[in-house]
Order: structure tokens, then sequence, then C-alpha cells
């Protein structure tokens, strides 16, 4: 075998292991940003809910971008870490809850507002009804 043709065998070896390393760059599932926390449930249990589980449960239908993702991502988590110290049912987690509701919405673009509003009323309906069942007095939500 010529030099050049050994060459050439070389190179198309390298490019396919380039293609194949770019390609599995490329194609990969994204690794997961958070961690659960463990948090105590109204019903007197506990339960592990993770920052990605928390916006796809209470912000289903609201598609954040991906840029947009890991910003939610870090502040949900951040949320959920201040949350785990508080009881369930508590008016001191409904407030961090609100607080962080406020973040997220800094992060929404404006054709997401409606939805991300409507979302929010419906969750400070509920709020006000665990707060009541709780025993404590009905607050106006800011």
């Amino acid at each position: 075998m010529s030099r050049f043709r050994i060459f050439r065998i070389g190179l198309i070896i390298a490019l396919i292991f380039v293609t194949g390393i770019i390609t599995g760059r490329f194609t990969a599932p994204a690794p997961a940003l958070t961690t659960g926390a463990t948090l105590e449930t109204t019903g007197g249990g506990t339960t592990t809910m993770t920052a990605d589980g928390f916006l796809r449960f209470y912000y289903r239908g609201l598609e954040f971008d991906p840029v947009q993702q890991p910003r939610a991502l870090a502040a949900a988590q951040a949320m959920l870490d201040e949350m785990a110290g508080t009881p369930a049912g508590s008016a001191e987690r409904f407030e961090i809850f609100r607080l962080w509701r406020a973040k997220l919405r800094e992060i929404a673009r404006p054709q997401q507002l409606r939805q991300f509003d409507r979302i929010s009323r419906k969750q400070d309906e509920r709020m006000q009804e665990v707060l009541e069942q709780n025993g404590v007095p009905p607050s106006t939500p800011p």
C-alpha cells in the first residue's frame, strides 16, 4: 500500500471518530440538573420533589425555552430547598411559594404571562383553602 492510501484511510477513520463524538454530544439526553427535596405533605407524610417535576406539575402548559429552563430550574430548586424546612400547609410555606412565583414570572416571556397569571390565581385560591382548613385566617395574595 502506498503512503497516500494509508494516510487517506487514517484520515477517514479520524473523521468517523470525530463525527461520532459530535453526534453523541448533541443527541445525548441532558443530565438532571436538580436533586430532590423532601417535603412534608398536608396528608401527614413526606414526598420527594425535584424542581423539574415541580415545574411540570404546577406549570404544565407553559413551555419554557432552552434559555428559560435552566433559570426556572435553579429558582425552583432554591424554593424547594427553602420549603423543606417549613410545615406543610403553613402560611410560611405559601409565602415562600409566592415569592418564588414572582421570580418565575420575571423569567416568563410576555406571551406566557396570561397563562401564568391564570395558573397563579388558581394556586392562590387553593392556598387559601388549605390555610382556612388549617385555621389560619384568610389573607389577600399579593
